[in-house]
């Protein structure tokens, strides 16, 4: 019968099954056990349950003072090679905590993946250098998750981001094209902070629609204009405009100007509008429809389209060119208007004999 394999620890030298195997990792531990025997120890060294909570017992006492060594605001983080881009090695761990009889337990299981991650500093911004954290905020953890989705990069807790990157306390899409990559790590994580990681996750994939337009990172400016005919800046200073239509349980202000500027755009039945705005019915998208066309009648056609809201001077000096100045005008200081009717619609008439004796553009 084979003889089980057996291993000698570092520290005190002690023989025991191969089954009682762990290693010293590149942590802490291999520069407490580095200092403590005056020699140098390898990160494949291996260590006994004693001698690691005897470890285990001076970090305790340290109160803290050391893990910067081990970890970084929840992330424990190793230094990778580079020679590991093209293949993902996970290193699976054990946690360990001591009881009252000065023993070492397992918790729970951990895995090491290979990442990249920002820079640790919590005084600057995670997209660019910016060294003002009085206009700063903190990221949430489902920014943070979010990052790591969109540009495969670790962003440790309480790392900052500037108000320029940020509109409504949410990311904006553009950001994420500035990450700051700082360095190749490995990110340690448990099995409580991989369900956290998960719950995120299915948290942003529920919570995502096909035109979520309540989410302000959800479409760049080429698709608000693809979808709306202006741009992201311009529909959220329309949003601003409206100020009389207030949110409801069907649809927010932002919902609805978008299914009344789509519809404008796209000509899609309500029917279709109704499916990828996620309402009811295509009756609800009517209502919208009517109620977004009497705020804009009120609060915004007066102001910016009615003849109204210019006077004669600032159309001459502002919207005339000088090429119609010259063309059709003969005084000074003289205002030229130009009705163009190319695509005025004429009513095609339903008299046939009519149709036939007459000039007919259909």
């Amino acid at each position: 019968m084979p003889r089980t394999p057996r291993c000698k620890c570092v520290d005190c030298e002690r023989i025991f099954d191969s089954n009682q195997v762990r290693e010293v990792g590149a942590g802490l531990l291999r520069l407490f056990l580095a200092a403590r025997l005056s020699k140098r120890i390898h990160c494949d060294d291996i260590i006994c349950q004693k001698c690691r909570a005897q470890f285990l017992k001076w970090q305790q006492k340290m109160e803290g003072d050391f893990d910067n060594y081990d970890y970084v605001n929840g992330f424990a983080i190793e230094p990778m090679n580079n020679d590991d881009n093209s293949v993902m090695n996970i290193d699976v761990d054990n946690d360990w905590s001591i009881d009252s009889n000065g023993n070492a337990e397992v918790q729970s299981n951990s895995i090491s993946i290979p990442v990249f991650r920002c820079s640790k500093s919590h005084q600057s911004c995670v997209f660019w250098d910016d060294k003002d954290s009085s206009s700063s905020k903190v990221l949430s953890q489902i920014q943070r998750t979010m990052i790591f989705l969109k540009c495969d990069v670790v962003v440790v807790p309480g790392s900052r981001c500037c108000k320029d990157h940020l509109c409504e306390d949410e990311l904006t899409i553009k950001s994420f094209d500035h990450i700051r990559v700082s360095k190749a790590d490995r990110w340690k994580i448990d099995s409580n902070e991989f369900q956290m990681f998960v719950a995120d996750i299915r948290a942003m994939l529920f919570k995502q629609k096909t035109f979520d337009f309540d989410d302000q990172t959800c479409f760049s400016d080429e698709g608000y204009q693809s979808i709306v005919g202006l741009t992201k800046e311009q529909f959220d200073h329309l949003v601003k405009t409206v100020s009389s239509m207030r949110n409801s349980h069907v649809r927010s202000v932002r919902v609805a100007l978008a299914v009344f500027l789509a519809k404008l755009r796209l000509a899609l039945s309500n029917r279709i509008l109704a499916v990828l705005f996620h309402l009811d019915n295509k009756r609800v998208v009517s209502h919208i429809i009517s109620q977004v066309r009497k705020a804009l009648m009120k609060e915004f056609v007066p102001y910016h389209l009615n003849l109204q809201h210019i006077n004669r001077q600032t159309a001459i000096e502002e919207h005339q060119t000088a090429i119609a100045t010259i063309l059709y005008t003969n005084k000074p200081n003289q205002l030229c208007v130009v009705a163009d009717g190319t695509y005025i619609f004429i009513q095609k008439s339903s008299n046939n004999l009519l149709q036939r004796k007459s000039y007919s553009m259909h």
